[in-house]
């Protein structure tokens, strides 16, 4: 599933709280006028989507869409906690010379069983974030409020559609990359790299490769190249621009440069500044 949607999305939490149900506790056919996201982390009980029953447990990340008929209870000896946020959201979409709000539809199941602990512990971590800045009521903390949400969709949709690549191994992956972001003008090796992981070299590429799709090197490549036309759309220098994105060989990032682009760095230049391009 592509996740990009999510940061097109305009959200605003209406209600978050952690939940220790009581044995009364519980929700009868009630229609439901937002989106609501619960994950349970201790107990287990009965929840209903529109006259869909599912026992749940915890570890389960559970959905309730907009507008569907609502039903939860907890078991009465083993009762339910959990994390729960009811949003709105919407894509502004600018049509006809105005902004309308297009109604937005996830793709979440309504029960989803988590296994990996990684991910039930960074559920835990953003769901605690998205309490304390929800009770703090500061305005300011409003943007920060939806980036939490923002993250939890996100997180919810990489859950759906991770397959064999688990989030320990995403997020080492992440750590890497968050590196090379930064430090990509200087010299880097794999074991700098598998270092920042915490893996050994062979381990680190294998995960990397995995969650990106390329070699961590080749990936540290393509980045620089990247970085490099950005700096001659801007005008500067082959050489200038060679040094700045961690090449210390003019000739080296020039053959790099036209095997990955078609074409030679200076003429790139040429063309952009011939075309006014903004890369």
């Amino acid at each position: 599933m592509d996740t990009s949607f999510i940061y097109d999305l305009y959200v605003n939490p209406i209600y978050v709280h952690n939940r220790t149900a009581t044995p009364q506790w519980g929700f009868h056919t009630n229609l439901v006028g937002y989106h609501n996201l619960l994950y349970i982390y201790e107990g287990k009980g009965e929840f209903a989507c529109s006259g869909k029953k599912k026992q749940v447990k915890a570890g389960d990340l559970v959905y309730f869409p907009d507008g569907c008929l609502q039903h939860m209870e907890t078991d009465k000896k083993d009762f339910l906690k959990l994390y729960t946020v009811n949003f709105q959201t919407f894509f502004p979409v600018f049509e006809n010379g105005k902004w309308n709000q297009k109604k937005v539809l996830f793709p979440f199941p309504f029960v989803l069983s988590l296994e990996d602990e990684a991910v039930k512990n960074r559920f835990i971590q953003l769901y605690e974030r998205l309490c304390r800045l929800f009770l703090t009521g500061v305005s300011m903390r409003r943007v920060m409020l939806r980036q939490t949400l923002i993250e939890i969709l996100e997180l919810a949709c990489f859950c759906q559609n991770s397959g064999s690549i688990s989030y320990t191994n995403r997020d080492k992956a992440n750590k890497a990359v968050k590196y090379m972001s930064i430090h990509y003008m200087e010299k880097i090796s794999l074991a700098l790299l598998a270092k920042t992981a915490g893996l050994s070299p062979s381990h680190f590429s294998a995960v990397f490769k995995e969650v990106t799709g390329k070699p961590p090197i080749e990936y540290l490549i393509s980045l620089r190249i990247f970085k490099a036309k950005q700096l001659l759309g801007d005008g500067l220098l082959v050489s200038d621009v060679a040094e700045a994105v961690g090449f210390s060989d003019i000739f080296y990032f020039s053959r790099v440069f036209k095997r990955l682009e078609g074409i030679s760095p200076a003429s790139f230049r040429r063309e952009c500044r011939n075309q006014n391009k903004v890369f």
